[in-house]
C-alpha cells in the first residue's frame, strides 16, 4: 500500500495557508503553527542557547532539539 503523502497532489489557491491535510497532518500543522508563533522559543534555538541543555542520554539523544534549531 502506497503512502498517502507520496500520492497527494495539493490544489493551492492564493488564499491558502498552513499545510494541506493528508490524514493526520492537522496535528503536525497545529503544532508547527504554535512553535513558529513563539518568538521567544525560536530565538532561544536560533541563538544556540539550547546547546548546554541538550539531553544526550535521552532516547532521541537531543536530535529533535537540534533538528528544530
Amino acid at each position: 500500500m502506497a503512502n498517502k503523502a507520496q500520492n497527494y497532489t495539493p490544489k493551492y489557491t492564493s488564499k491558502m495557508s498552513g499545510l494541506p491535510n493528508i490524514g493526520n497532518t492537522c496535528f503536525m500543522n497545529s503544532i508547527l503553527q504554535c512553535l513558529f508563533a513563539s518568538p521567544g522559543l525560536n530565538e532561544y534555538f536560533l541563538k544556540s542557547a539550547h546547546d548546554d541543555e541538550l539531553n544526550t542520554k535521552s532516547k532521541t539523544k537531543g536530535r529533535l532539539a537540534e533538528a528544530y534549531a
